[in-house]
């Protein structure tokens, strides 16, 4: 599974609508993952071994699940968390302890350290969930992207293998990069929106081009989110950063290309501007709001 998006299943699946998943993707921004709940996503113990455990430390500690379940608590009162991993590391090996370390940057398992600590699923519930999103045969993204590309009917696009393979990298930059859970949503029929935003276009065997685009207040609050130091409202400032995220993008894209299959991919010098809202632009939401991507043939801006 990649490790941003356990959103997509939760959202996908219908266990919570758009509106719940936006606020539990808000608080969970400070639910920095425990190890075991590193250990329960990995499948690494199982819920009884971990109910055991938790039995164990409420009979030493009562206020336990107080402390446990609760960022702020556990910030000042690190010693319960240390003696809760020593029990829990006594059920895993060294290197089911360094994986589970490695997962901790993916949103997936902030999202689901968030659903415990706000209430919304208590470890035997969150086991309920990790088990239906473990057996899944295709991950939540490609699902929902498969939908969007069947969408385009006539349109100009790339080939399948090439859009999904761009999407989902753009898809998991910008978790990463925004630090937060990123949904892809259905499609729409285009409106009449005046979007702003960036592309680039990467050139050779199979040419594509990426794009960012939202509203002004979206566009400005998303180059904030990857550059702080831009003036408020400065759009300029706002394009140059966007266009530079997009570079980067890029640039570790056109890469993994040719090591991956040995194509030499070349980005073009970003362009950006205003364009009117398109159905072949994909929608999703976020803690910062909705924005669209692009991934086609065709140029967005002149």
């Amino acid at each position: 599974m990649k490790s941003h998006d356990f959103g997509q299943f939760l959202f996908n699946s219908s266990i919570f609508n758009e509106i719940q998943l936006l606020r539990i993707i808000k608080i969970s921004k400070n639910s920095e993952p425990i190890l075991a709940t590193e250990a329960l996503f990995l499948r690494l113990v199982s819920e009884k071994e971990l109910t055991e455990v938790f039995r164990r430390m409420i009979r030493e500690y009562p206020d336990f699940p107080k402390i446990i379940f609760n960022p702020d608590y556990r910030k000042q009162r690190p010693e319960f968390v240390e003696k809760f991993n020593e029990k829990i590391l006594a059920l895993i090996t060294p290197r089911m302890a360094k994986r589970a370390a490695e997962l901790k940057e993916g949103r997936s398992l902030w999202l689901a350290q968030g659903l415990v600590d706000n209430g919304l699923a208590n470890f035997a519930k969150l086991n309920r969930i990790l088990e239906k999103y473990q057996k899944l045969e295709i991950p939540p993204f490609e699902e929902s992207f498969a939908a969007y590309y069947n969408f385009l009917r006539g349109t100009d696009k790339p080939d399948y293998p090439l859009a999904l393979d761009v999407a989902t990298a753009l898809n998991d930059f910008l978790s990463e990069t925004f630090g937060t859970s990123i949904i892809l949503l259905p499609p729409e029929i285009s409106g009449k929106e005046n979007l702003f935003g960036a592309s680039v276009k990467i050139k050779g065997k199979m040419p594509v081009v990426v794009g960012i685009l939202a509203d002004k207040k979206t566009f400005f609050r998303a180059a904030a989110r990857y550059n702080n130091l831009i003036e408020d409202e400065c759009l300029e400032d706002a394009f140059d950063v966007m266009s530079e995220l997009l570079n980067v993008f890029t640039g570790h894209f056109t890469i993994k290309m040719a090591a991956a299959l040995g194509l030499e991919q070349e980005p073009e010098p970003p362009r950006f501007g205003q364009a009117e809202q398109r159905p072949e632009f994909l929608r999703l939401f976020s803690d910062f709001g909705n924005f669209y991507v692009y991934v086609g043939r065709a140029e967005i801006f002149d």
